[in-house]
């Protein structure tokens, strides 16, 4: 048997459809990847934005961990958990007020009124990436507060690392 007649055996007619099916097949993944990145919010093989990421192309201010140790002590500074009430009640940063649910809570005039004699106001949330202490602090700032920042590091930083909490509700 010649090495042509041996090739010939190995790409049978049968091969060679299966060969065009997979060809078939895999031209129909690239197109439906294709539009599935198009088409989606969150594009398929990419990364999800970081908090900081998010915060830097929304013009949120944040407030680092140091800065917020700062501004505690010296009083300068009304400390807002949007984390749930149960979570507020169990620990929650040295005197922050709780406003569960953020944005979606309306405050109070009295509220307002305190925030705007605030010198500095900070939001805070778990610190586990969900965004709220960021959309709070984004509706705050489109309400006439400029002087509201995000704590990324969230309950979960300042906790962890031996900063004075309390149970004990706070007040504004």
């Amino acid at each position: 048997m010649r090495f042509q007649d041996s090739a010939v055996m190995l790409i049978s007619p049968k091969s060679i459809s299966v060969i065009i099916k997979l060809f078939v097949l895999s031209a129909v993944c690239a197109v439906v990847i294709f539009l599935v990145e198009r088409h989606s919010k969150i594009a398929v093989g990419r990364r999800i934005p970081s908090q900081s990421e998010v915060a830097n192309y929304q013009r949120i201010e944040l407030c680092s961990r140091e800065e917020l140790v700062r501004l505690s002590s010296s009083h300068a500074v009304a400390i807002i958990d949007v984390r749930e009430k149960s979570y507020y009640e169990y620990g929650h940063i040295l005197g922050a007020i709780n406003i569960p649910g953020g944005a979606d809570n309306p405050l109070s005039e009295a509220q307002k009124l305190e925030l705007r004699n605030a010198p500095n106001i900070v939001i805070y949330d778990v610190g586990r990436g969900d965004g709220s202490a960021l959309r709070f602090t984004r509706y705050l700032d489109r309400n006439g507060f400029p002087k509201a920042s995000a704590y990324i590091g969230g309950w979960l930083d300042w906790s962890s690392n031996g900063l004075p909490v309390s149970s004990m509700p706070g007040q504004l």
